[in-house]
């Protein structure tokens, strides 16, 4: 979902000759604010982890602007969203460049489940029952990418998978 959000945001950047801070959930991880800022080829990546000052990173973001300039904000980042927005706003209006903040929130959470994710979950659903049934109580899960559900423990690693 983040990836289709900040797509159709690098469309408008594009068009509009914006920048973007788009804030990402992540208050306490940076898993999602890294894995979309990779996968969305996102000029710059803010996160909890390595807090940095506004003007630091406005200077980064002038140095570096182009047309459809997009950062990923980790909710977590420090000083925040909206204290960047703010320092660029009070401090670099003159650089000649629009920057917005969009913050995606639960919206990210949601999306159409594809086929396989609809059939991994019955796959799962229905190993969890037999599991169930079985008097056995363990964790449903998948090996090997898509070719059959286990149960806890995961079956030893297949010969041509070993090292």
């Amino acid at each position: 979902m983040i990836a289709d959000a900040v797509g159709r945001i690098k469309d408008t950047a594009s068009s509009h000759r914006r920048a973007f801070l788009v804030e990402v959930m992540g208050r306490h991880s940076s898993y999602l604010a890294l894995a979309s800022g990779i996968i969305t080829g996102a000029e710059m990546v803010l996160i909890p982890k390595q807090p940095a000052r506004p003007s630091d990173v406005a200077a980064r973001i002038i140095e570096s602007h182009h047309i459809g300039n997009i950062i990923i904000v980790a909710e977590g980042w420090k000083p925040g969203l909206r204290a960047l927005q703010q320092h660029i706003a009070d401090n670099h209006t003159d650089e000649g460049f629009d920057i917005h903040e969009v913050v995606l929130g639960h919206v990210q959470c949601g999306g159409t489940p594809t086929a396989f994710d609809r059939l991994l979950a019955t796959r799962m659903g229905v190993r969890a029952v037999e599991s169930l049934l079985d008097g056995i109580g363990q964790m449903v899960g998948l090996h090997n990418s898509a070719s059959r559900c286990w149960r806890s423990p995961p079956p030893a690693p297949s010969p041509s998978r070993q090292s």
